[in-house]
């Protein structure tokens, strides 16, 4: 089994403007500050988003996702899979996670 080492101080400011983390599958409406892209990781993709007041779409099929809030203050959250809404506030260090389908 491959050891996924995972530094952290290693993921590196992203250059221009990026709307995908790598990922060819899925759908981002905003873009990330940080990647993880060129690191050359194996089945696993790191970003950090600064998501402009409003709302940022990230869907994807075919990976499954995991959101991470840093946030400071409770953000609104929206998420939609299968037909299924769910709304909440999301504070720093909750978690969200969409399997794939």
């Amino acid at each position: 089994m491959e050891n996924l080492a995972m530094d952290a101080a290693q993921i590196r400011p992203v250059k221009g403007y990026q709307n995908r983390l790598g990922m060819d599958s899925a759908e981002l409406t905003c873009r990330p500050t940080l990647s993880s892209q060129d690191l050359g990781w194996k089945h696993i993709q790191v970003g950090q988003f600064q998501h402009s007041p409003g709302e940022c779409n990230i869907s994807s099929d075919e990976q499954h996702t995991m959101c991470v809030s840093l946030a400071t203050r409770p953000v609104r959250f929206l998420q939609i899979k299968d037909g299924k809404t769910h709304r909440s506030l999301y504070g720093k260090g909750d978690i969200s996670i969409a399997t794939a389908t």
